[in-house]
């Protein structure tokens, strides 16, 4: 089955995107409709980072990086933790679900584990269904170009 379900993922530079990097010098398969993201650390995504790439059209965005304890900027991964739960939150109460984004941790070299997580992250966007924002009319047909056109501008 073809998909054309769009998700990003935000890598940390360190251990997230050299997994992603491992599993492609591996030939290691996965939906060609992941595109990374590389940042310095994951503690630096914000909440609107997250909600914005939402707005912006992605069904589901990924948020990968240094396993528990292990994070070289010391907290970064549970920082982006925090940030992942609430952007979920927002979401869920505005009606897009609450498993569009999720959090994956892993070191460098475990390519497997990012395969995985990127097929878990499907599955968990496919069972959410196609962003809402996809199928709306987001042209706004009023004069006025303060119209409120999508549920997460409303937050913006």
């Amino acid at each position: 089955m073809v998909n054309n379900y769009k998700i990003i993922m935000f890598a940390c530079l360190k251990w997230g995107y050299s997994a992603a990097d491992l599993a492609g010098v591996s030939r290691l398969k996965y939906t060609p409709t992941v595109k990374i993201i590389k940042v310095r650390c994951t503690g630096r995504i914000d909440v609107k980072h997250l909600l914005y790439t939402i707005k912006s059209g992605a069904d589901g965005v990924m948020v990968v990086g240094w396993r528990p304890n292990e994070c070289q900027y010391k907290n970064g991964n549970f920082k982006a933790q925090t940030h992942v739960d609430l952007a979920n939150r927002i979401l869920d109460r505005r009606g897009f679900g609450s498993q569009r984004i999720n959090q994956y941790w892993l070191s460098g070299a475990e390519s497997e584990k990012l395969v995985k997580s990127v097929e878990d992250a499907f599955e968990k966007v496919q069972r959410a269904g196609p962003n809402p924002i996809n199928s709306m009319d987001i042209k706004a047909k009023s004069k006025s170009k303060k119209v409120l056109t999508t549920p997460i501008e409303w937050i913006l």
